[in-house]
């Protein structure tokens, strides 16, 4: 009956002995996911291979004979094979220069350039500074038998290396590279053969969504840097000396504390909006019990330059913005609360608390007479047309009330008129926002309320799904009509000027399984459409910032020749990473360390027939995964540490709705009589056994 599901457990019981994988890593999940793992096993990595050459170089096999470069504009490209980040060092052979040309040795005769994208690989770096101009040929020191580039010019995503004669170089000129290294700069605070030992994990029979999973995990890795390493966008040289300083400090933090960031080459800054989706991804992935202090270290970048007003910062310090956004505000409140919630940092949050008061003052100022947010900070993730009482900014007001109302209680019993208050105002929004922004004819929320309106966002449809703000009722038809924007390449927003976001397409995959809770094709049908072609076409093993909707890699919102300037490692693109954890596998705490959690897995549909998922926390390990049989029968296990309780959904996805539903063998459901002792109860797509308490491996099963 459950034999597979037990089969499984045997693999929980491997996690939970504490085995190990890999010369002195520690890996809290061995198992075959590690596969999928693109971290480094450690912090020094060499070239994969030779991507190109031109020029007078010989080359045959990289990694035992190097190379030599002789005459003008001899030029060679390393490929790492996939992005990767940090510091260059080159060993040079014994006839380092073997002409004239040694006056000229340290200005420039030989000079690399990074490309995280194939696209842009030349004698100088992609845009990391500027979105015009890009970072320039950096000068090589040769006059002694190693080089290394100083700290400041850490490179924070590439894939290629470049190395590059001068065309002033002399017809005799020879210079032997006998190797390149990098010390890798992901992830600093995390211990030099740990970098592997993520703290979850993710499995399924899904080739493809097994990279996703791991692509994002990796992605917040390269966007884990040392808080003194962000960059310096004040202070750029001329071209010879190449354009890029990655030397500033995030504020108010010191150059010890580890701070998550929106991308690996740039901006290496806090955005609010980003952590929406990030910050779920850092706890269901990243090494180590303590890796919340990463989020949180980026929060208090952004209250530290909280403006006097309440209205928080659209990017935090170093970076300014020449404006500020209503929808990244209402993000960073949000983002408070889910620090909180994967963290249960009370103490943290009651420090926190006056600022946090301000910054929920000022939005309830914004309150129009039709009980909605008007917003007049129009700075965004790229859209256009932002402003006014916007669905996407009331999405995200609402969010803000729901969760400020619970981190008031948790920040003292004396908060409750507070609490009480958010909340009724949290239900007048939700009452305008559906009865003003819902447009029936088109089966979707238009953008505001200004006559006229006509477009429907993919932004805020998909967030007043994810939020709950849309009316139930609602949630089925913004599923249907958002699919309708999809090509090819993933979903294009109306709002984007021809843009394919992944930064709002993860809200969409979730919105699609929230609102078709026993189907899970829509969301994973976008989930493998737009981040398979994305690792499949730019980044095998990281997750891109932006796209055009014919699939070129050009984003919209920069202005100029800026698509050199795209990050192919972007935080804000790893939603699916946490959906597939907590959504598709179903394993998702519900209260502050998963002290109380759920298992509702989103299976029906999916087109997988298992998959598996785990994390660690301060309160221990929490483990669960499904099957279905080829015969359709299902079964699932889930394991949480004994001082936790849950919540447990069944999915109904038998031929009968009157099957027999066993919990630990134990028959609790029969032609829906619930047995005596336990508490079923269902909806129109699962049963729901609550009050399950953790300690044990449960395994449930059903029969039709």
């Amino acid at each position: 009956m459950i034999s597979k599901s037990l089969a499984v457990v045997v693999v929980l019981a491997a996690v939970l002995s504490g085995l190990t994988a890999g010369a002195g890593t520690q890996v809290p999940f061995p198992g075959p996911w590690e596969k999928y793992n693109n971290s480094p096993a450690n912090r020094t990595l060499t070239p994969v291979s030779v991507h190109s050459s031109s020029g007078n170089v010989s080359v045959s096999s990289w990694n035992s004979n190097g190379a030599v470069l002789s005459g003008p504009n001899a030029i060679i490209t390393l490929d790492f094979g996939q992005e990767t980040a940090g510091l260059i060092s080159l060993n040079y052979g014994t006839n380092v220069i073997a002409s004239g040309d040694k006056s000229d040795q340290d200005d420039g005769l030989l000079g690399l350039a990074f490309s995280e994208s194939e696209q842009f690989i030349g004698v100088e770096s992609d845009n990391s500074t500027s979105f015009d101009d890009n970072d320039g040929r950096f000068p090589l020191v040769t006059s002694n038998q190693s080089y290394t580039l100083p700290p400041e010019r850490v490179r924070g995503g590439f894939r290629y290396l470049t190395i590059s004669l001068s065309p002033n170089a002399s017809a005799t000129t020879s210079i032997q590279i006998s190797s390149v290294s990098l010390y890798y700069s992901g992830a600093p605070v995390v211990p030099d053969d740990q970098l592997q030992a993520y703290s979850g994990y993710f499995y399924c029979d899904d080739d493809l969504v097994n990279r996703v999973w791991y692509a994002g995990a990796y992605t917040i890795q390269l966007c884990e840097i040392g808080a003194h390493q962000a960059r310096a966008s004040a202070s750029i040289p001329d071209a010879s000396t190449g354009l890029w300083f990655n030397n500033a400090t995030v504020l108010p933090l010191s150059a010890s504390d580890q701070v998550l960031v929106d991308g690996a080459k740039r901006d290496r800054s806090v955005w609010s909006g980003d952590y929406s989706l990030s910050s779920m991804v850092e706890f269901v992935s990243s090494v180590g019990s303590d890796r919340m202090l990463t989020m949180r270290n980026g929060l208090d970048s952004i209250i530290y330059q909280q403006n006097s007003n309440g209205l928080l910062p659209f990017v935090g310090p170093p970076m300014t913005s020449d404006g500020y956004s209503d929808t990244y505000h209402l993000h960073g409140i949000i983002d408070i609360f889910n620090y909180y919630q994967y963290s249960s940092d009370v103490s943290w949050l009651t420090q926190n608390w006056p600022s946090y008061l301000k910054a929920m003052d000022y939005s309830l100022q914004q309150i129009s007479s039709h009980h909605l947010y008007n917003g007049t900070n129009t700075q965004d993730w790229g859209r256009v047309g932002q402003g006014g009482e916007n669905i996407a900014v009331n999405a995200l007001f609402y969010r803000s009330l729901v969760t400020g109302a619970q981190l008031a209680l948790a920040v003292g019993s004396n908060n409750t008129d507070v609490s009480k208050n958010w909340t009724a105002i949290a239900a007048n929004v939700k009452e305008a926002a559906n009865n003003l922004l819902w447009d029936s004819s088109a089966g979707l929320f238009k953008d505001n309320t200004a006559p006229g309106t006509t477009v429907h966002p993919q932004d805020g449809n998909s967030m007043a799904v994810v939020f709950d703000l849309a009316n139930d009722t609602y949630k089925p038809s913004i599923s249907e009509k958002l699919q309708k924007n999809w090509n090819q390449y993933g979903a294009v927003g109306e709002e984007g000027n021809g843009v394919i976001s992944p930064f709002i397409s993860g809200f969409e995959i979730e919105a699609h399984f929230l609102a078709n809770p026993g189907n899970a094709s829509a969301g994973m049908e976008l989930l493998r459409r737009q981040w398979g072609y994305m690792l499949n076409t730019w980044s095998n093993a990281s997750t891109v910032e932006g796209y055009n909707k014919d699939g070129s890699l050009h984003y919209a919102p920069y202005p100029g020749n800026a698509d050199a300037y795209i990050s192919l490692a972007h935080g804000w693109s790893t939603g699916p990473t946490a959906w597939l954890t907590f959504t598709v596998a179903g394993l998702e705490p519900t209260t502050p360390l998963g002290k109380t959690w759920q298992f509702v897995p989103h299976a029906i549909g999916s087109g997988l027939s298992k998959a598996q998922t785990g994390f660690q926390d301060s309160l221990g390990t929490f483990q669960a995964g499904w099957e279905i049989a080829s015969n359709g029968s299902f079964s699932s296990w889930v394991s949480s540490p004994s001082s936790t309780t849950g919540v447990i959904g069944v999915p109904k996805n038998t031929g009968s709705r009157t099957a027999s539903v066993y919990l630990d063998n134990t028959v609790i459901l029969q032609n829906n009589s619930t047995s005596t002792g336990y508490n079923v109860t269902q909806d129109d797509s699962y049963w729901y056994i609550q009050n399950v308490q953790g300690g044990k491996n449960h395994t449930i099963s059903v029969k039709a």
